[in-house]
């Protein structure tokens, strides 16, 4: 009789770890669902974990990536910035998707007035999730794009990213620039001067 109350304790307790393994990416924990398998029963610790929702996994960045980041970070203090950008591609090998890393290249190429590998990053960073719209207004090292026509475009459809189409030629880009600045002169969001300035760039690309 012994023998067996001894049998159930221990298979009691082997089935309480098995439901705190269970309940391991639960909301409820690995500790919360054994002991309450322990206290009230395996099965309704089971019914328990069941119900409970799961836990959100957070991606985990690599070491190597957070060493590259803060490396770039470092270098981007010191405005070393075609050092930092260098770090911070480095570091987006590690990730396929990196909101806060491609911001800090859309600032550290704006840095560099480089406003087309600039702007490809800010909007990379708002597809990837990116959502502090007041940095992308305010900071300081963006200035030279938002002066831009293809940001004030951007900023006006309200940061909306559109597909890129690759059957597109030269000819085709280079009228759809000429349409949305148009709009934008229109709007009255451009000078005429401006409208003027970025209509011969327009004009004069290959």
């Amino acid at each position: 009789m012994e023998i067996e109350i001894i049998l159930w304790i221990i298979l009691w307790i082997i089935l309480c770890v098995v439901i705190g393994f269970l309940g391991k990416n639960r909301k409820i924990g690995s500790a919360g669902a054994f002991f309450l398998s322990l206290i009230l029963s395996p099965l309704i610790g089971l019914i328990i974990v069941l119900v409970s929702n799961p836990r959100k996994i957070q991606n985990q960045i690599s070491p190597i990536m957070t060493k590259l980041i803060n490396e770039g970070d470092q270098l981007f203090l010191k405005q070393k910035y075609k050092s930092a950008i260098e770090k911070y591609n480095e570091a987006l090998k590690y990730s396929d998707k990196a909101p806060a890393t491609h911001f800090k290249l859309a600032k550290a190429y704006s840095m560099t007035k480089n406003k087309e590998e600039s702007l490809r990053h800010l909007k990379q960073s708002i597809s990837d999730g990116y959502k502090n719209f007041d940095r992308v207004q305010n900071d300081k090292e963006l200035s030279y794009i938002r002066d831009s026509v293809e940001f004030k475009d951007f900023e006006r459809n309200n940061y909306k990213v559109e597909n890129n189409n690759t059957n597109k030629t030269s000819g085709d880009d280079k009228y759809d620039k000429l349409e949305k600045l148009n709009r934008l002169f229109k709007e009255g969001i451009l000078s005429e001067k401006e409208f003027g300035d970025e209509k011969i760039k327009i004009l004069n690309e290959d």
